[in-house]
């Protein structure tokens, strides 16, 4: 869930792509948003809200606020970290922030835990400290090792959840739990979805200590064509909600721990399940179908 919008966004300076226009722009700030968000996200069963955090003192930071005392009883929320910004340019920055986000919102009811511990999930985890387009941190997982132990001496034990491809089955010896955000075409995400679900569930009878978590992502599609500066472009089309029950139908049979939706609001790459003026409501009945066949599953 994005809180990044302002209304001159939606003018150009976040643009989309030509066939997904919003019918209500919106800036994040505004609090009938945020309920009709929260309502139309309960109508599609999701549990929650993963909220992109950019760290503390941020108009986004300020919006969560917002958000977060407008949260019904029962309905989640946890942090995403937003690794290429600013505020993570250092491992004490990452410590800081995050102890402040923990100290903020990780007692809150509403706030996700995992094992009693709060649930942190953290982007392109192999490329911390590193500037977006530069290469991977051969030395990433000394990095979270590190911020999680100098977490865990101010009193706070995160339960980190990474995201990083390639995708290392050692990310498990830091990570609590492991993540992609989108995916490629639909081999690839079965062939991801099912190990990494095996090796989540098999890392503590092979290592020692708790089973892992393996979050695999719901895309309903991608299109960031129209975006300047992207290295490579990328378009998945949605084929009228066929991608989207795949990926769903791929969650719920390799018996992932978690089906995490890319995106509720991600309009600039063409993930938004929001409604839009060309598919209305498809994507929100969609997930209140799907949502519920792999709760189910779990169960």
């Amino acid at each position: 869930y994005y809180q990044w919008y302002r209304m001159s966004d939606w003018g150009g300076d976040k643009p989309t792509a030509p066939y997904n226009h919003n019918p209500l722009p919106y800036s994040s700030g505004d609090l009938l948003t945020m309920e009709r968000h929260i309502l139309q996200a309960r109508q599609a069963g999701l549990d929650g809200f993963i909220v992109s955090w950019l760290g503390m003192g941020t108009p986004e930071e300020r919006n969560l606020e917002q958000l977060v005392a407008r949260l019904p009883a029962g309905f989640q929320f946890a942090l995403y970290l937003e690794t290429f910004y600013p505020a993570f340019k250092s491992q004490q920055a990452i410590v800081d922030h995050l102890a402040h986000a923990l100290e903020k919102y990780g007692s809150h009811p509403n706030y996700l835990r995992i094992n009693g511990r709060p649930v942190v999930y953290a982007f392109s985890t192999l490329h911390v400290l590193k500037d977006l387009g530069s290469g991977w941190n051969p030395n990433y997982l000394d990095v979270w090792e590190n911020v999680l132990d100098r977490l865990k001496q101010r009193g706070h034990r995160p339960f980190l959840i990474g995201e990083g491809r390639p995708f290392e089955a050692r990310a498990y010896d830091v990570f609590g739990g492991m993540h992609a955000y989108g995916t490629r075409g639909q081999a690839w995400t079965e062939w991801l979805n099912g190990a990494m679900t095996l090796v989540a569930r098999a890392w503590g009878a092979v290592h020692g200590g708790p089973r892992r978590v393996y979050g695999a992502s719901i895309l309903p599609g991608y299109d960031d064509r129209h975006l300047a500066g992207r290295p490579e472009q990328t378009y998945l089309p949605r084929e009228n909600g066929a991608l989207y029950r795949s990926q769903w139908a791929s969650a719920t049979q390799t018996g992932a721990d978690q089906a995490l939706v890319v995106s509720f609001n991600e309009w600039p790459e063409t993930t938004n399940i929001e409604p839009n003026v060309e598919w209305g409501n498809l994507y929100l009945d969609l997930t209140a179908q799907l949502a519920t066949a792999f709760r189910a599953s779990r169960a």
